[in-house]
């Protein structure tokens, strides 16, 4: 007997060679639901509240040359903080890595997008000169 079976012909099962048929699509939908309904979320840590004591300046106050008012309030200034790593995260998981220098400068001042592009130009440079300073150093370019 020989163990050369390159000379038989082909086992016919009625199945096509690597195809298999899979559940219709509601029912991989519903596996799909339950296996994420059954694995727990990883619960977020919250960041700790940090006593910087490097000397470097955390955050920095811009005077606007052109004050506005918002919600009834007059702003006359505006201040600029470093991000903590959670900060940056809470921006990638909002927005993906679509986002860009005027999101995060709205994390770093507490106000929105629209808002600081409402700025005027010399404002604008001002609150973005300072806050590209505190920007992390991958994110400067």
């Amino acid at each position: 007997m020989t163990d050369d079976v390159s000379d038989l012909p082909p086992l016919d099962t009625g199945a096509e060679p690597e195809k298999f048929p899979l559940p219709p699509a509601d029912v991989v939908d519903e596996m799909l639901k339950q296996d994420a309904a059954s694995t727990p979320a990883r619960p977020v840590a919250e960041p700790a509240k940090l006593n910087f004591v490097s000397g470097k300046v955390w955050a920095k106050t811009v005077p606007l040359d052109f004050e506005f008012e918002l919600e009834g309030r007059v702003v006359s200034e505006i201040t600029v903080h470093r991000l903590t790593t959670a900060e940056m995260g809470d921006v990638v998981d909002r927005l993906g890595t679509s986002f860009t220098r005027w999101d995060l400068v709205a994390a770093m001042v507490g106000l929105p997008v629209e808002v600081l592009r409402g700025l005027e130009a010399g404002d604008g440079d001002a609150v973005m000169e300072v806050a590209i300073d505190f920007l992390p150093k991958g994110l400067k370019g």
